[in-house]
This record gives C-alpha cells, sequence and structure tokens, in this order.
C-alpha cells in the first residue's frame, strides 16, 4: 500500500482516499461502464469534426497567453434551460452559488449573494476577499448584469441571437425548484441553517443546506478546513483542523432520497475530488442536463468519461494575452472528441460545464463553440 495513504473502515467497507487518488480513479472508472456503452475515441472525434476552438486556446498560448477560468455560466443557464427542480450545490461552501441560483430563477425571495455575505459578516470578518468571495469574487455576483446577456450578446453577436431560449418563468420556478447544498464543514453548515431559518426564513422552502461530502465510495473520513473554508477538502494532509464527515455518491444519495425526476444541474468545488464526485455519480449523469465542475488534472480522462455518459463538455472562460490583458474573448471551447484522453490539462484554474447530448441547450452550446471562422 502507498505510504501515506489513508484508510477508513466503515461496517465492513473500506475506502481508500487522497494518495491513492489517481490510482483508484483509473481502476474504478472502468467498472463503470460495460463494454456495449463504450465509445470508441476515434469516432468521438470523427463527431465532432470541428475543433478550432480548442486549437485556438493552444495557438493562444504559444503567443504567452493565460487562462481566466472566472467566466460565469448561471446567466447562460437561467437564459438556455427550462425552470430546473433539483439541482445539487456540491461543495456549498458560504452559499454564493445557491444564493445566485435563488437570484436568478426566484427573484422575489429577494436574495442574492450580496445581501448572503452581508448576513454572513455577522459571524465573521474574513481577512481578504479572496477568503471571503473565493478566487472569483462569487459574492459580487449580480443577477441584474447575468439576465442582461450583454457579454454574450456582445461576444457572439448574431449566433446569440439564434440561441432558444429554455422559456422557463418565476411562477413555474417557485413550484419546483429545490436547491440541496452540501459541505463538509459542520461550523458552515449550522451557520448557514441559522441564515436560512432566521435571517432569510423566506427561501426556506426552496433551499437544503446539510453536511455531507461525496465521492465514489461511501463511509466516513476525514474532512480538512482550509484557509478561509475556502480551500477545504477530503483530500489532504490530516491536521488538527479535520473532523470526521459522513462520505456518499450522488447515485446512492439521490436514491436514498428518493429523487423521481432527473437532477437538473449538478455543480460540484470539492478543491481536488471532482472526479471521484463525478465516478460516484454515473447513473445520476446520465439523465442529468448539465454539471458544471473545477477541472481535474487528467482532464482528457474526466472528458471521456462524461462521453460515455452521453454528454459533451466544454471550457469556460476567456483567454487572457500577456502583459497586454487583451482578452481573446473565448467563452465556450468544446473539449470532447478534440482533448486527447490523456492530456493532463494545461488551463490552470478553470472550470468546465458538460451537457446531455438529448437536451436542448445542447445545441446552443455547439453553435456557440464552433462559431470560430
Amino acid at each position: 500500500m502507498t505510504k501515506g495513504t489513508t484508510v477508513v473502515v466503515v461496517g465492513g467497507c473500506v475506502l481508500l482516499t487522497l494518495l491513492l487518488y489517481r490510482e483508484s480513479l483509473h481502476t474504478s472508472r472502468e467498472s463503470l461502464f460495460t463494454e456495449s456503452e463504450a465509445l470508441n475515441t476515434d469516432k468521438g472525434s470523427e463527431r465532432n469534426a470541428n475543433c478550432k476552438g480548442f486549437l485556438a486556446i493552444q495557438d493562444a498560448f504559444n503567443l504567452n497567453a493565460t487562462f481566466n477560468g472566472c467566466s460565469d455560466i448561471w446567466g447562460f443557464l437561467w437564459f438556455a434551460l427550462p425552470c430546473p427542480k433539483d439541482v445539487l450545490d456540491i461543495g456549498a461552501n458560504k452559499g454564493y452559488t445557491a444564493t445566485s441560483w435563488l437570484s436568478l430563477w426566484l427573484p422575489h425571495l429577494a436574495v442574492q449573494p450580496s445581501s448572503w455575505q452581508t448576513a454572513n459578516h455577522s459571524n465573521i470578518t474574513f481577512p481578504s476577499t479572496a477568503m471571503d468571495c473565493g478566487n472569483c469574487g462569487d459574492c459580487n455576483f449580480d443577477p441584474r448584469q447575468q439576465k442582461n446577456l450583454s457579454w454574450l450578446k456582445l461576444e457572439y453577436g448574431d449566433d446569440f441571437a439564434k440561441i432558444k431560449p429554455g422559456g422557463c418563468t418565476e411562477e413555474v420556478a417557485r413550484k419546483q425548484l429545490i436547491i440541496h447544498s452540501f459541505d463538509g464543514q459542520r461550523m458552515l453548515r449550522t451557520m448557514q441553517q441559522e441564515r436560512i431559518a432566521f435571517v432569510f426564513p423566506q427561501v426556506r422552502k426552496h433551499w437544503q443546506y446539510d453536511t455531507l461530502a461525496f465521492s465514489n465510495a461511501t463511509g466516513m473520513a476525514d474532512f480538512v478546513q482550509g484557509w478561509g473554508w475556502e480551500h477545504s477538502r477530503l483530500m489532504g494532509p490530516v491536521t488538527s483542523s479535520a473532523t470526521a464527515v459522513q462520505v456518499e455518491t450522488v447515485d446512492r444519495w439521490v436514491n436514498m432520497n428518493n429523487i423521481q425526476s432527473a437532477v437538473d444541474i449538478i455543480k460540484i468545488d470539492t478543491e481536488g475530488s471532482d472526479e471521484l464526485v463525478l465516478q460516484g455519480a454515473a447513473n445520476t449523469l446520465r439523465k442529468a442536463t448539465a454539471v458544471v465542475f473545477e477541472n481535474p488534472p487528467m482532464l482528457g480522462r474526466t472528458v471521456d468519461t462524461l462521453d460515455k455518459l452521453g454528454m459533451d463538455c466544454y471550457l469556460i472562460g476567456n483567454m487572457v494575452r500577456l502583459p497586454a490583458r487583451e482578452t481573446d474573448g473565448i467563452s465556450f471551447v468544446k473539449l470532447t472528441g478534440c482533448l486527447p484522453i490523456d492530456t493532463v490539462h494545461p488551463f490552470g484554474w478553470s472550470n468546465t460545464v458538460c451537457v446531455n447530448r438529448n437536451k436542448p441547450v445542447h445545441a446552443s452550446l455547439e453553435l456557440l463553440s464552433n462559431r470560430y471562422p
């Protein structure tokens, strides 16, 4: 056994975490699919002959560019998707993603990331903006700006006019939207549940926040609190700040909670375990509309995994040329069929959105990602 590997035994089940991360990914990934489900990688490339966006990113890197992964996806999904019902926020942290969703789909609740941030400050003050709001300033999310979609209209011009809106109305969203938020930090769960119960009680019908971690196996594991809560995770050296947390797979949680309809949106930000979480969500992802995650090191393998589940993946963000800091404005770049399976991704910190090929939003992302001349 590799030195330093954490082993947790629960009811006879052995959960291997952390330093066997990549090795366990490879072996467990193979068990997700039968031979009949496996797609030939070459055929996948033929399906997506247009990889100009991906090649443009490669060219930009050769011209001394860097990648900005902070372009926001939620305004686009609000515009392009039908009303979601069940959405999962895995790695919810301080709750800014959930409050962004509430501000878009349920504006009558009058809850925004900025007001949630103000409530958070009643308990604790953070010494830096990155600690307070995350690397992309999530607490500054402005739903009015996002709904305007001006950045998309400017970026895509006539192509944007061809996108078919999802047609969601607030009336429908009021009847069905439920946000399920999860984080492994018990103190955060207590703080956020107090906010939901006493400061913003109007959101209780639509937002649940629980202490739970996700991976590709179930059991108990150490959850390490990180810098300003922003880098807390299952993966990492165990310190005095670590606490034991229940670990589930997404598929098992969905079954246990009797989620009958397809989960519409899954957001994953687990500071290093995202690929493991995706492995444990295979059945859920087959029916889901969209999943957004922080890119793992072996991004090519992750994209291939989601390809086999019927999803196409797109890098979110844009290139910034240095030192002039001019942006190339690349917002959605097709990865499926373009990124070799053994690629260790070169984009630095970044995110990817993958969508079900049988959902209408897929056509919109295909249009936007393949617009390069």
